[in-house]
């Protein structure tokens, strides 16, 4: 705190001077958000209507490197830009498992609109790298298929005869097969400079809650389960894209914060 009680960031810098930094982004979004207000140094917003919601973990994740031990605010021009970006850009090595890394790369390179930054959020959100998780509803492994989707398109990605949900090969092949998939199919839905009708945001809703819905909408469809997954999965991107480091000990992980 200072003298005055303003508190401060870890590199000095007023924490309202970081919500100042946040709010000049945020003044480009247009209609996405409302008035950010600061008190005792959070900062709430007011999200109305559509993939608005981003900005909310976004500002959460931006506060989460303003004050752990990081020496300067975080750069928040290039966070918003990561998070509303494609996922183009070099995978960070370190942030995925290391017997991962070659089937996670392997599946963002069937086509251009999947890159393995956004294979390797997909897994953080479906199963934070969980390969033997099965879900309430039956989804198996660490890519969570789709059981249907997986009978149907589940590929053999380490070539050991076999294949498998639980198998973490197996299930990150077939999940870099079918969102391609999706994103070629969704593809005439798109819309250049509409974050909720690009074509990963499509494919994104589609990979979680089917094309069907999304085609019906025209776009990313309002149900909380379709914007809550493209947040999560995008929400993630800064981290694998080196944007900032991992989060401090203690904080709560990218992925918490994108399913508020």
């Amino acid at each position: 705190m200072t003298g005055s009680g303003q508190s401060m960031d870890a590199g000095g810098e007023p924490r309202t001077s970081v919500a100042v930094k946040i709010a000049a982004v945020l003044g480009g979004m247009g209609c996405l958000s409302a008035p950010l207000l600061m008190a005792g140094g959070v900062i709430v917003i007011i999200v109305i209507g559509g993939l608005g919601v981003l900005l909310f973990p976004l500002i959460v994740l931006i506060l989460l490197f303003s004050g752990h031990g990081h020496e300067s605010a975080p750069d928040v021009k290039a966070m918003t830009s990561s998070v509303q970006g494609d996922g183009t850009g070099e995978l960070v090595e370190a942030a995925v498992p290391e017997d991962l890394l070659e089937p996670i790369q392997d599946a963002g390179g069937i086509c251009p609109e999947i890159t393995p930054v956004v294979i390797a959020a997909q897994l953080e959100v479906a199963s934070g790298y969980k390969t033997d998780k099965v879900s309430e509803t039956g989804e198996e492994g660490i890519s969570q298929l789709n059981r249907e989707v997986f009978k149907r398109l589940g590929r053999d990605g380490d070539g050991d005869g076999e294949i498998s949900a639980l198998d973490p090969a197996d299930s990150i092949a077939t999940q870099g097969i079918y969102m391609c998939e999706l994103a070629d199919r969704l593809r005439p839905l798109a819309a250049e400079g509409d974050p909720e009708r690009s074509v990963l945001s499509l494919a994104l809703a589609a990979y979680k809650v089917g094309p069907e819905q999304v085609r019906e909408a025209g776009a990313v469809p309002a149900s909380a389960e379709a914007q809550q997954y493209v947040v999560s999965v995008r929400i993630q991107f800064p981290k694998y894209l080196g944007v900032v480091p991992p989060l401090p000990s203690g904080a709560p992980s990218l992925g918490s914060v994108g399913q508020q």
